[in-house]
Formats: C-alpha cells, structure tokens, sequence
C-alpha cells in the first residue's frame, strides 16, 4: 500500500535543508520525495486501490517530532491522583488534597504531583501539619513540581514506619523542624523511604492512563518519546506494544539499580523493537534548582552556611555504574544540573573512554555549566540531552540562587556553537509536553510577549530548535538513519503543521496531522 503526501511545503530537516512538495510513502518507509506533479506520475499506473492520495493544503511538515525526556507513565498516573501543579499557595494546594481524600475510603493514599514552593508567598518548604489540616485519615505523598522533593503528612509517616530517629540513605536528606522532628519533606534518594510504603498501582489502570496520554501526545504532534522511569512503566509499555497498542515510538532509560537485572537476563543496548527499545541507563548525580539541591562548585546565593547541594552519587559510585553500563553496551543518562555535578560527569566518560566506546551518551538537563566544559561536550562525543522550556520557567530561581553564574545555565547556543549535538525534550511532568512551547522557549528565551529575552546570546533559530526535536532525537537514541529527517529509506514519521514554524516561529500555530510509521494517528479534522 502507498500513501502519496502532496502539496505541501515539507522541511525534510537533511543537511541541505531541503523543502519539497511531496512525499511518497510504501509501508512505513518514505520511498521518495520530490515535487507533486512528478511523484504523481510515479504511481500514475498502480491500480487506485493501492495508492491513497492525502492533500496535504499548503500545510507545513516536519520530520515526527520526539521528546528526549520524560516521565511518561508517572505523568499518566497523575491522572489517577491529584494535581497540583497549576496551584499557586498552599491553601490552593490543601484545598485540592481536601477534596481527593473526600472521594476516597479512610486509609487510602492521597497521591500527587506539582507544588512548587518558589511560587507560594514566602518561598517556605510546607511541612506535614499543613496537610493534617486537611486529612488526618488518609496518608498524603505529593512529589514537588522538579520531582526532586515529597511532602508527605504526619499519616503517611505513620504507615512508612518512619519518626525523628529515621536516617536517610545517600544522597537523600530530611527537613526537620528545630525540635528535630520530621517535617514531612524528603529529598532525592530519601523519597524511596516514603514509596516503599505506596501500594502499586494496577497495571490495567495505569495502560489505560497511558492510552489517553498517549492520544495527548499525538495530538501535540509527538511521534516518539523518550522515558525515564523504571521496571514498571516498562512493563505498561511491553504490554501495550504486544497488544499493537503502542503507537508512540518508545524510548527507555532504565534506571542504573536495574543492572543487575539486565545482566541476568542479558540485555543489551540493542534489545527492543521500532516501538518500544532501552535505549540507555540512567544514573543521578545531583538534585534539581527548584528544589535547591543541584550540586554546585560555590554555594548558594544568600546561604552563608556554605551549602552547594546534594551529590546523589559520588565520584567513585558513578564511575562503577558507568563502567558496568558500558560493559553491557548500555549507553548512560547521567543527570546533572549543577555545574559541579556536571564537571564530574564529564571527568568520568572521559576517563571511561566514552568518545571510543561508540555509545550514544548523554547528559540529561545540562543546566548549569563551567565555559570551559562547553566544548567538553563535542570532544567526549556526549549528547546534551536539554529542556527549552524549564530555560523560561525557571529563570527568576536561577537569578535568585545561582546569581550571575546564570549566564552558563541553559546554553543551548553555546553548546551548539561549541559544536555539541543537542537533544530538546520536556522533563514531562515538570514542564508542558507541548514540542511547540519548547520550540518557541528556545528562540525567544521569554515566558511571554511583554517579558525580556533571558541572556538572549543563548537563543537558537527556529530551524535549529526543530532539528534538535527532531535529528538530534534521534541522533541521541542512535537512530538518526532511521529518524529525524525525511528522506528515502527512512520511517514515515510526521508532524504535519498549520503553518511554518521554521518560517515564523511565533504566528499561531496548531498541529493538523500526526503520522507514524505512515499511519495516522492524529487528525484536528477528526475532532
């Protein structure tokens, strides 16, 4: 069966960058591409049964765009708890958990996603006494906006076992109150001592929050992601896949605790299919700015008792999980936002040899860097795996607590002049899934019209923001001769646009059209 796309004005997003008319589809390949007229003539004598004509009006098309970094089954699963994140007070905050405890029997979790304590009045962290205002019969656990942070009630301490004697593992930490007592906020690796004690949720419940979200994402216009999460999100994935109900292009980072597992059931960096593949592990090195524990070389702004953050991992661990991935052929995610956290992954690939181990490595957020190890990047041949859009929502955070060494933080253009290979995604949950809203945080480094362009020397054209959703995607999981541009011989994945982007980033703008695998699995017509 053929499918021949006309009419339109394609970017193919190649090295020439070149524009064309029309596309020629045979499968879920691209066959050819070309202009209307002589494309139609290509299949002027297949029988009308195997050719489907789609007009495609003048739209504009660009190679399927792909988010490089998400959380998507724990966004989904928001769905089955209470958000909070569009909340600005606390009393915002307890007003929602008041009324998801209302809908629930006594002893079941209140479980959410979303506060950011650097919106409310103040900036104070809450503590577990403002959520037993609201609900003393149900244990509460509320990840913070970055997910770097829990905030869990008085209860839900209560169920983990947990009072002033507890000890968090490394690299996590406690907020205790000036008794000592525990005031209900948990940091990195001290989060597990609370989700220990969740239930699971059921994997039927959480497939069906994956296809909405998944009909979400076609919607924005994502043919692909990549997600960072664990044994159980692979599962939901596995199971949809086999159920041909997979129609995003699935990308996983396993956490680096699942090493033990890989090796035993031998898996590698090759293991998977066009749809669902592990694609590397992940590693933590630091925590995250919002919830200040991103790990620094100088202290915080205003903190005169010298705290630079938290190392999740250490020097001498993150060199032996690396070490082990690479023995594997896993390529690693290493996330880092601080600048020492991300000088120290630089130091440990370049001592592991990662630009000769041919591995497709990469940092995740990147946020914060030295000048001096921009050009690290392109030598080690590691990807920065980047969020345009937390370089907007975060702005006035960083000015406050990095101060002026907020020059280097979200340099996309320093590190794409520098001659690094740079991957866009969201961090979804913790920023908007919307490709578009990171394509247009890019170019204009401004939450809004009215608001100054933030270090606008870091800015990027549109076309190189697209690229870096779309090439530097695939690129980033070694799939760039099978994605991220529309040539022959590559996967039909499309993002078919109401207007040109690349043209004029900032007219309105709305995906028409999501194509997979020459499949379309997004129409606005249909709605």
């Amino acid at each position: 069966m053929y499918k021949l796309f006309v009419n339109g004005n394609i970017h193919t997003m190649d090295s020439q960058g070149c524009v064309v008319e029309a596309l020629l589809v045979e499968g879920d390949t691209i066959l050819e591409v070309g202009d209307s007229r002589t494309l139609r003539e290509r299949v002027g004598n297949l029988p009308t049964s195997q050719v489907e004509t789609i007009d495609l009006g003048g739209a504009t098309v660009v190679p399927g765009l792909v988010d490089s970094h998400t959380h998507f089954v724990s966004y989904c699963s928001l769905r089955l708890g209470v958000d909070v994140t569009t909340t600005q007070t606390l009393e915002e905050v307890q007003e929602k958990v008041r009324g998801k405890a209302a809908t629930l029997q006594p002893g079941q979790w209140v479980l959410g996603w979303g506060w950011n304590k650097n919106l409310w009045p103040g900036g104070q962290f809450p503590g577990r006494k403002d959520l037993d205002e609201v609900t003393e019969r149900h244990p509460v656990a509320l990840r913070s906006k970055d997910g770097h942070a829990l905030w869990v009630n008085s209860e839900a301490l209560r169920v983990a076992g947990l009072d002033r004697g507890a000890t968090p593992p490394p690299g996590g930490d406690l907020l205790r109150d000036h008794r000592g007592e525990l005031q209900g906020i948990f940091f990195e690796t001290a989060i597990s001592m609370i989700d220990d004690a969740v239930p699971p949720t059921p994997v039927e419940a959480l497939k069906r929050a994956v296809i909405e979200g998944q009909e979400e994402a076609h919607a924005l216009g994502l043919t692909g992601l990549v997600s960072c999460e664990g044994a159980d999100a692979l599962r939901v994935f596995g199971e949809l896949n086999r159920e041909n109900a997979l129609t995003l292009r699935v990308r996983m980072t396993l956490p680096d605790d699942s090493l033990d597992a890989a090796e035993a059931l031998g898996l590698s960096g090759s293991f998977g299919d066009d749809r669902l593949r592990i694609s590397a592990v992940k590693m933590f090195t630091d925590g995250a700015v919002g919830s200040q524990t991103a790990y620094l070389f100088s202290p915080y702004c205003g903190r005169e008792d010298g705290y630079r953050g938290l190392q999740v991992l250490d020097r001498s661990g993150l060199r032996s999980r690396v070490q082990r991935s690479f023995a594997l052929s896993f390529p690693v995610a290493i996330h880092a936002i601080g600048d020492a956290a991300n000088h120290e992954v630089l130091d440990v690939l370049e001592e592991l040899g990662a630009q000769e181990s041919g591995l497709r490595n990469r940092i995740e957020h990147a946020q914060l860097l030295l000048p001096g190890d921009l050009e690290r990047f392109s030598q080690l041949g590691v990807i920065a795996s980047v969020q345009p859009a937390h370089a907007v929502a975060d702005r006035d955070v960083v000015d406050e607590y990095w101060g002026e060494r907020g020059r280097y933080a979200y340099a996309f253009r320093s590190l794409l002049d520098a001659g690094a290979v740079v991957a866009f995604g969201s961090d979804l949950p913790v920023d908007v899934l919307d490709p578009l809203v990171g394509i247009r945080a890019a170019v204009t480094r401004r939450a809004h019209p009215n608001q100054s362009s933030w270090y606008p020397e870091e800015r990027l054209t549109a076309l190189e923001a697209v690229r870096a959703y779309t090439w530097g995607s695939a690129y980033a999981v070694n799939e760039e001769d099978r994605r991220g541009t529309l040539a022959p011989g590559m996967l039909a994945d499309l993002t078919v646009l109401s207007s040109d982007i690349i043209a004029a980033p900032m007219d309105p703008c709305e995906v028409v059209s999501t194509v997979v695998g020459g499949e379309v699995v997004f129409s606005r017509h249909d709605k």
